[in-house]
């Protein structure tokens, strides 16, 4: 996952039509190191960037990014405003590792508002993305929910359900009901022992409520899901 999410923010800078993006909100710092790798672009090609040494340069410097106070706020502007997929899978690493490894550090303020925008932004946008940043951006949205359901997030799991039963929006809660049941009943042991017997719980007792939906409403070939 590391190794991926570093060669698509190297891609991403090697994209020199979209640096614009990215240069205004970045520190002076980083900015002046991704000028300088970047280098002249030479008829849509950067040949330099090929090279591991400018590779290596370009990843330090967009980790160093991420680990910039409030670079989530970047990313939610990357992923308001841009169709490059690389700049989108970027962004998405970037929370992906803002709520897996730091989220007990992030002010309670600061996490309400990420549940509140990443869930808008997928109704807003679902239909627009590759369906491989939609995925990932469903299994963020997971990701928190894992973290704060049911205690912060109280309406991660409804809301799931609602998007099932509403027309048009179907395929998408199922898209975040399959990657729940993946991230939830076998949950990865970066989480307590207790928080994972809790999650376990959690899921079994919506189960009833799932097989009931699924079953009375009837889901078909209408409803079914991409994911690879």
């Amino acid at each position: 996952m590391l190794h991926t999410a570093s060669l698509n923010a190297f891609e991403m800078v090697a994209d020199g039509s979209r640096l614009s993006l990215v240069f205004p909100l970045v520190s002076p710092g980083v900015r002046r190191g991704l000028t300088a790798c970047a280098g002249e672009p030479h008829d849509g090609v950067l040949p330099q960037l090929h090279h591991h040494e400018r590779k290596r340069e370009i990843e330090e410097l967009l980790n160093n990014f991420a680990q910039q106070t409030g670079a989530w706020r970047h990313c939610l502007f990357f992923l308001s405003n841009t169709r490059n997929e690389y700049v989108m899978m970027y962004s998405l690493t970037v929370f992906e590792n803002l709520v897996n490894k730091q989220w007990m550090g992030v002010a309670s303020q600061d996490k309400m508002e990420i549940r509140n925008c990443l869930p808008k932004l997928l109704l807003a946008q679902h239909k627009a993305m590759p369906y491989f940043i939609r995925n990932k951006l469903c299994k963020v949205i997971v990701d928190i929910g894992r973290q704060d359901w049911p205690m912060f997030y109280h309406d991660f799991f409804t809301n799931t359900l609602q998007l099932i039963q509403t027309p048009g929006l179907a395929s998408l809660g199922l898209v975040l009901l399959k990657t729940t049941s993946e991230e939830l009943a076998c949950p990865r042991e970066d989480l307590s022992v207790a928080r994972r017997d809790e999650l376990r719980k959690l899921l079994l007792e919506q189960v009833p409520t799932v097989l009931g939906l699924l079953t009375g409403k009837g889901c078909s070939d209408r409803c079914s899901v991409k994911t690879v």
